[in-house]
């Protein structure tokens, strides 16, 4: 029973993604293929939406904010009438974690990984594992993955649990 109501959720759930790239790809967002954005669309910048690419096989995941533009960086001279924009380029093969923040003219290679909550002020280079406030570069992603899989090994034999 639980895993029919799983599937039906389930089927609802991607229907849902599917009409959410869609609507990106309206608003003029570039998004290559094979890639899942988990955001709501409303995090994504309604200034600019159009300066936003995205790679392909990429994940974005949820909560994580898109800003096109900066009011900020002219306020104390100009007030709100002059506003700063900001292209963000995302490679391909990246994986972007729950409720970053991407401010604007920031490029993420391809072959990265997000830390969950950083924030990206900085463009971050290819293949490199990237997190913090602001985020920073803390290891090649060969690295990080050759560690990975060492904790998935003894995750693995440390919490089996075993039938009695």
């Amino acid at each position: 029973m639980y895993s029919h109501i799983r599937k039906f959720v389930g089927y609802f759930f991607h229907m849902s993604l599917r009409i959410k790239m869609k609507a990106l790809k309206v608003m003029g967002v570039k998004i290559g293929r094979n890639t899942v954005v988990y955001t709501s669309m409303l995090n994504f910048d309604t200034f600019f939406p159009n300066i936003i690419e995205i790679g392909s096989n990429c994940v974005v995941s949820k909560h994580t904010i898109l800003i096109t533009h900066d009011y900020s960086r002219n306020f104390p001279t100009e007030g709100r009438a002059s506003m700063t924009k900001g292209r963000i380029v995302i490679g391909d093969n990246t994986f972007i974690g729950i409720g970053c923040i991407i401010l604007p003219g920031v490029s993420i290679g391809s072959n990265v990984i997000v830390g969950a909550g950083s924030v990206v002020r900085d463009s971050i280079p290819d293949s490199v594992v990237a997190a913090g406030n602001p985020a920073r570069v803390i290891s090649s992603l060969e690295r990080y993955m050759s560690k990975e899989r060492a904790r998935e090994e003894a995750y693995d034999t440390t919490y089996v649990v075993r039938a009695m």
